[in-house]
């Protein structure tokens, strides 16, 4: 599954409400796969989705990925 467009992502990144809810969309499927069917992990999950491309940097991809690990961490270590 090819990802949103560069353009998109920079919109978003800019805060057009359109373009994040084009990302949102793109990824509704896999979201809804991950929730099982708990409205409440949905909304969790778009929610981090949200926030984080609203803290992305384009310029800066170990600033975005300091965030991401601050933000969220992988428990499964």
């Amino acid at each position: 599954m090819a990802g949103p467009s560069y353009e998109l992502i920079v919109a978003a990144v800019s805060g057009d409400e359109q373009a994040m809810n084009k990302i949102l969309k793109h990824y509704e499927p896999m979201i809804n796969e991950q929730c099982g069917g708990n409205e409440m992990v949905r909304r969790q999950i778009t929610e981090a989705l949200c926030e984080a491309i609203l803290h992305y940097d384009l310029n800066d991809p170990a600033k975005n990925d300091a965030y991401l690990r601050e933000n969220y961490p992988d428990d499964s270590e």
